[in-house]
């Protein structure tokens, strides 16, 4: 089978960490580029060996040499790209998050009508680990799990006046949604919520930044109809990188404290002696106690796992699969807009 030709909106930080990894999956080619800034586009295409450069979106995603797109827009624009992929036949890789849950219900509903494949490009998702966490939580494990707690940072402050997660029009939530997206896809993830639970309580606050305006830190708490709960804090405002998850059951719990960007071998860190895993906590233990699991497969970054993750949806559109990556970027902009009108009309 010939591999998927992947296009890619945007030359961004993002946009350069899926194209080295979509470089690392055989089953893809990266085969062409667009950005709003052109020159920035050539520059993306030199650094990566691509060999088609167009000078707006519109022209990449009618192209001819492109079976996919990877959307890495600002979030203003991201169902217009999507929406027009899909139009023409293009399986999209929509980088999250999305303006709002009715934006992201038009674009799997474009999809759906195009008959081509959606997913979201949530990281951690992918990695081997995370279907080790969710295998010992279906195993009992730790009983059944009654709350998630995340704290997510990132010191981020010194590039708000270049980075687009501080300009409100390209951004709206800010950090209230590109950084929450991760704790609340973490509910979807390891909370095993029933189908049928609903939220029965949400509350929030968010701090906006004095000279942008962008929202820069927040937190909230939200409680389901099964009586599960999680709580969540996240910013860009704090002095230290921190990415602390806590899956808590009624009989032990587990805890990550690298669960969006591993230590080892993510875009961000390069420890190649680091074990990736998670620690087991039961009873009153204290920490010579904890016992350390460590995670297989972990030497292929999780951003190669989501790559060839999309990759095998399009190869396998009637997959069930396919639904499920489509319910759970659902289900996690669902809780964001929750969250949303929470602290914007409180």
């Amino acid at each position: 089978m010939a591999p998927l030709k992947l296009g890619i909106v945007g030359t961004g930080l993002i946009a350069g960490v899926i194209g080295q990894a979509a470089s690392s999956v055989a089953e893809v080619v990266v085969t062409a580029v667009a950005s709003r800034r052109p020159e920035s586009a050539q520059e993306f295409a030199a650094k990566m060996s691509i060999p088609h450069v167009f000078n707006t979106w519109q022209e990449l995603v009618e192209s001819p040499e492109v079976d996919a797109v990877y959307v890495a827009t600002p979030t203003s624009v991201k169902e217009e790209v999507c929406c027009s992929a899909a139009k023409h036949g293009k399986h999209v890789l929509g980088d999250k998050p999305f303006g709002d849950l009715a934006s992201l219900e038009r674009v799997i509903a474009t999809v759906r009508d195009g008959g081509v494949v959606f997913m979201d490009a949530t990281h951690f998702s992918h990695h081997p680990r995370t279907s080790k966490v969710k295998d010992w939580i279906r195993e009992g494990k730790i009983g059944r799990p009654t709350d998630i707690r995340t704290s997510i940072f990132f010191p981020l402050m010194h590039e708000k006046h270049t980075d687009i997660r501080f300009n409100p029009e390209k951004e709206p939530r800010g950090a209230a949604a590109d950084v929450l997206w991760y704790s609340l896809r973490a509910i979807i993830e390891f909370l095993d919520l029933d189908p049928s639970a609903t939220v029965k309580q949400m509350r929030g606050s968010v701090v906006r930044d004095e000279d942008t305006n962008a929202v820069i830190r927040g937190g909230g708490y939200v409680e389901f109809s099964s009586g599960q709960t999680s709580s969540f804090h996240y910013g860009y405002n704090a002095g230290v990188v921190h990415m602390e998850l806590d899956i808590i059951g009624d009989q032990r719990m587990l805890n990550l404290n690298d669960f969006l960007l591993d230590w080892k071998n993510s875009f961000a860190f390069n420890h190649p002696d680091h074990v990736v895993g998670f620690t087991w906590r039961t009873g009153m233990a204290y920490p010579k106690e904890f016992e350390y699991i460590a995670a297989n497969d972990s030497d292929v970054p999780q951003t190669v796992h989501l790559v060839r993750n999309f990759a095998a949806l399009v190869s396998n559109p009637s997959s069930t699969k396919v639904q499920d990556a489509m319910d759970k970027a659902l289900r996690t902009q669902s809780l964001l807009d929750h969250y949303w009108e929470c602290v914007t009309h409180s």
